[in-house]
């Protein structure tokens, strides 16, 4: 019980002493001392600023290869991504809420397991950090990583990619927003939840790959749908932020220069896919996840 109220005590006090104190951190003095390695930073946030802008995937699966590549542990990078994940959603949010395009109804199931279920994968990583070590834990996190990536991208070339020509998506069409659930619904719902907030918190990837065609099947209005799954990986990826806080896996600073970079290539990736195809953009990320996945599952066998 002790546990599960560390994350709430901890937000309390990251309010009282202001962002400015958890920013400084002992990685920022590392970051400040490599300018190459703060370009890059910069840079890796732009590109993946400018893809999510361009083709409207999650920043997620493109913000974790990028990272491990460039050499941030596992562990640092999913809370990183984690923290990267919340700033950006933000905007999205205050946007669809004030175009009321969020089920609030669907939104509060989403969110009751949100705390267990990040409880639960934050003592799954204590557990295996130390009975088997930080190795296994690193394995474990990019055999996760892996594996999701893999089924991302089969799923976006799925769903985006390959359609009939002529046969418009379901999803582009226009359905009245579902306000009440039954129960099997709302057990959905309760479940779905849960598994997602469990997934962000081992590996920070995949949430809206699950959650989008479940919220489909629920609520049904496409716009009340991307919507509520902005708010919810908004309130998650906060508690998810909180828990790493406390594994001691937060690199704030790293975030910071990241979130530099991404805004503007936000900008200028909303400005080209208003004169690209936003199919051939989604086939190409979608290509470069698939690649990163089996990179990083290769790396997982070869640390066996």
């Amino acid at each position: 019980m002790i546990k599960l109220i560390e994350p709430i005590a901890m937000l309390l006090n990251i309010l009282s002493v202001g962002l400015p104190a958890l920013v400084i951190g002992s990685d920022l003095s590392v970051i400040l001392a490599d300018p190459i390695f703060m370009a890059i930073l910069v840079g890796v946030g732009f590109a993946v600023g400018t893809a999510v802008g361009a083709s409207g995937i999650g920043g997620a699966a493109l913000i974790v290869p990028s990272l491990l590549f460039l050499g941030v542990p596992a562990t640092s990078m999913v809370g990183a991504s984690l923290l990267f994940n919340f700033v950006t959603k933000i905007f999205g949010t205050a946007l669809h809420s004030r175009k009321r395009n969020i089920s609030w109804r669907a939104f509060i199931y989403l969110i009751i397991p949100v705390i267990p279920s990040m409880f639960l994968g934050s003592r799954v990583w204590i557990y295996i950090k130390t009975i088997y070590g930080v190795e296994t834990l690193e394995l474990v996190i990019l055999f996760s990583i892996g594996v999701l990536l893999v089924g991302i991208s089969g799923f976006m070339i799925k769903k985006h990619v390959i359609k009939k020509k002529g046969n418009p998506s379901s999803e582009a069409q226009a359905v009245e927003l579902k306000k009440n659930f039954s129960k099997g619904e709302k057990g959905t719902l309760l479940g779905i939840g849960g598994i997602v907030s469990f997934m962000m918190q081992m590996a920070s990837v995949g949430a809206g790959t699950i959650l989008v065609p479940v919220l489909l099947k629920v609520v049904r209005s496409p716009k009340h749908v991307a919507g509520t799954s902005v708010i919810f990986g908004l309130a998650a990826s906060l508690i998810g932020v909180l828990f790493h806080y406390n594994l001691e896996n937060l690199p704030v600073a790293l975030v910071v220069f990241l979130l530099v970079g991404s805004l503007p290539g936000t900008l200028l990736g909303v400005r080209i896919a208003s004169t690209t195809s936003p199919r051939k953009l989604i086939l190409i990320f979608s290509i470069l996840i698939l690649i990163a996945g089996l990179l990083i599952l290769k790396d997982g066998i070869q640390l066996i």
